[in-house]
């Protein structure tokens, strides 16, 4: 059974990083990292949210096929918001699997400073402002468990 690792964490806390590691060294158990701002870059397209029910249907559909195919899945967006746990409940649901194991992974012990530090790294499109990193750090506190309530609470996940 192949199983669903969801990073969570503010842009800048080492998810995607985390994630490329993984797959690389997972040779005798292959997996695919999916990233909605890696299909953004592939579909040469930025963020609005004209575009980003199309994005988050490709990334459902990736993941679905990946689990078909046998795959593990490490999903590395930021993964705050309950809208993200419905996307990937929703790719399982649509899979030929019944149930997938779900690992969530956390990377809020990454200190706010370090994340707002990395963003100076990045080229400036790929660049999250402080306060927009800020911002997300304020919703996680207050309702960041319902992300992985969502979760807990889905028949397809164990």
């Amino acid at each position: 059974m192949p199983k669903i690792i969801i990073c969570r964490g503010l842009p800048g806390s080492g998810k995607t990083t985390w994630a490329k590691d993984y797959v690389q060294r997972n040779i005798f158990n292959p997996a695919v990292r999916v990233n909605r701002d890696d299909i953004r870059k592939m579909l040469a397209i930025t963020y609005n949210t004209l575009t980003e029910e199309f994005v988050k249907g490709m990334e459902r559909d990736m993941i679905t096929n990946a689990l078909n195919f046998g795959f593990d899945v490490v999903v590395d967006d930021t993964n705050i918001y309950t809208s993200a746990a419905e996307l990937i409940v929703a790719a399982i649901e649509q899979s030929d699997w019944e149930t997938v194991k779900v690992e969530v992974k956390s990377f809020f012990d990454t200190p706010i400073e370090t994340c707002e530090d990395r963003q100076m790294e990045r080229s400036p499109q790929e660049r999250v402002p402080d306060y927009r990193i800020r911002q997300l750090m304020d919703y996680y506190e207050k309702y960041g468990k319902r992300f992985e309530n969502y979760i807990k609470r889905s028949e397809c996940v164990i």
